[in-house]
């Protein structure tokens, strides 16, 4: 299977608005740099382990991200973590970041301890990703696609792959 499978633990700094320290130049945070460091460790021990290159071609890569935030008082803004897991896995990858395609799967809100982040990585043809969708119209006439768990029933049989907004039989 042609794609990385991480589960990172909770780092309550990563987001773009908390990760660096104030004062007269800003620097990291870290605790930020020691999580992007650990995230780092953990994707250079799985490319090896399972002798992925992704390196030398220049196909996109899906970050595929499932966010589990503590329960607490703050509002957080999913979007602004994905910084800090993106630089985490350019230094593991060694894949410069404007090559991947954030894609956030879910966000949850749990207790502290369940806290933490689950990250897919896979080529944006990999066909093993278990997203399912269909294709929509808006009243403007609009296509889009809507990820879900059905299909429509004319193509059960039939593979179809979504990919950056586009929708194809194969």
């Amino acid at each position: 299977m042609d794609q990385l499978y991480l589960i990172m633990r909770w780092e309550s700094n990563l987001s773009v608005n908390d990760r660096y320290t104030r004062g007269n130049r800003p620097r990291l945070r870290p605790e930020v740099q020691a999580w992007q460091e650990e995230l780092a460790w953990n994707t250079k021990i799985l490319v090896a382990h399972r002798a992925l290159d992704w390196g030398e071609d220049q196909e996109t890569l899906i970050v595929d991200v499932e966010m589990r935030f503590p329960e607490d008082d703050r509002v957080r803004d999913a979007d602004n973590y994905l910084k800090s897991i993106f630089d985490g896995l350019e230094m593991g990858l060694g894949i410069s970041d404007s090559r991947f395609i954030p894609f956030i799967r879910q966000v949850q809100v749990l207790h502290p301890l369940q806290a933490g982040f689950t990250i897919r990585v896979y080529p944006s043809t990999f066909a093993g990703h278990g997203l399912l969708g269909r294709v929509g119209f808006t009243n403007t006439g609009h296509t889009v696609i809507i990820l879900d768990q059905t299909l429509p029933s004319e193509w059960l049989n039939e593979r179809v792959c979504i990919n950056l907004g586009m929708v194809t039989e194969e």
